[in-house]
């Protein structure tokens, strides 16, 4: 079983990873290395939009919800290109003015 942490906020909006800590594996496929595992997801209140920051506040990845409630993250970064390292990160979620902040672990494969 997985916790996550509430940092602020709550009413008006709720957000819930699927899995803290959150594991992205890496495979080897020929010369390369690709993404593996489950991505994380998202339950939240429908129509938020969530961000994810490093604790030094780097905008790691953001997303608007299409009104079904659930995001999902591939562990990639905006450009698509880096794959988020081991550590703890901040969401944030937000919804008619109102927000709710949180942590969430990430592993990542060594490799």
């Amino acid at each position: 079983k997985y916790q996550a942490y509430d940092l602020l906020g709550g009413e008006g909006v709720s957000v819930q990873p699927s899995a803290t800590p959150y594991k992205i594996g890496l495979d080897r496929r020929g010369d390369d290395y690709v993404l593996s595992g489950d991505p994380l997801t998202f339950l939240l209140t429908p129509g938020a939009s969530l961000r994810i920051y490093t604790l030094t506040g780097d905008l790691v990845w953001e997303d608007v919800d299409s009104g079904i409630g659930q995001l999902t993250w591939d562990g990639r970064s905006r450009s698509q290109e880096k794959v988020a390292g081991s550590g703890i990160y901040l969401y944030v979620a937000e919804r008619d003015g109102m927000t709710k902040i949180g942590k969430i672990a990430v592993l990542r494969d060594a490799r």
